[in-house]
């Protein structure tokens, strides 16, 4: 769907850059005045390999950054203590207070230069995970995944998120990104083929099923 029906880079791809920005912010507690990471850093990650989901590649780029912050003793932070996901991410802000300008040391095209393995993997050796469990990417994204529960809460938006997950959104409060989404596959051309009686369609897709069946019954 991604690429090949459906043009995600204001959906999905501008999500991840709005997600970045806003843990940076917001949980690292770092004065980020512009976007953090762009097009074609995106474009960079994914080309190692191994991140076809963009969860993934959200958690990438947060592990690379918080990398270059000083190390944190994250045993202070009593992370493991805290009970509910809006709680976690005050915790992290309060605790974390180095305003460290690390954007302005970053360079993703050199990191990934030295990035090695595929996928998250890659990345958690290349930082040699440091600092990586103030990137709060496990669990249920209603309890403790800060990282998956903000990029839902971004991408499916204030109108949709609660209809989805039936709880109110915590971080984000404006319209989906979802509703960016472009088709490019010419709509011709999919009616012609699904009318053939000697093919038989099928879709590839690494989005979760109510994302493709969004988005499939939308166009």
């Amino acid at each position: 769907i991604d690429g090949g029906l459906i043009d995600v880079r204001r959906s999905f791809h501008e999500t991840i850059k709005n997600t970045v920005s806003y843990y940076l912010k917001e949980c690292f507690n770092l004065p980020v005045k512009r976007q953090a990471v762009f097009e074609e850093d995106i474009n960079l990650i994914k080309s190692l390999g191994g991140f076809n989901d963009d969860w993934d590649v959200t958690a990438g780029f947060l592990y690379y950054f918080a990398s270059l912050l000083p190390k944190i003793k994250v045993e202070e932070l009593e992370l493991d203590k805290i009970k509910d996901i809006f709680s976690l991410k005050q915790k992290l802000k309060n605790k974390i207070d180095i305003r460290e300008k690390i954007l302005e040391k970053s360079d993703i095209r050199n990191f990934v230069s030295k990035v090695k393995k595929r996928g998250l993997e890659g990345i958690l050796k290349a930082t040699r995970g440091k600092n990586q469990e103030l990137v709060c990417f496990s669990g249920d994204v209603l309890k403790d995944n800060l990282v998956k529960r903000i990029f839902q809460e971004i991408y499916w938006g204030v109108d949709m998120f609660p209809k989805i997950y039936e709880t109110k959104n915590l971080f984000y409060f404006n319209p989906g990104k979802i509703h960016k989404e472009i088709l490019i596959a010419d709509r011709l051309v999919l009616k012609n083929l699904f009318q053939r009686e000697d093919l038989i369609l099928s879709i590839i897709t690494g989005r979760e099923k109510r994302d493709a069946e969004h988005s499939l019954e939308k166009y």
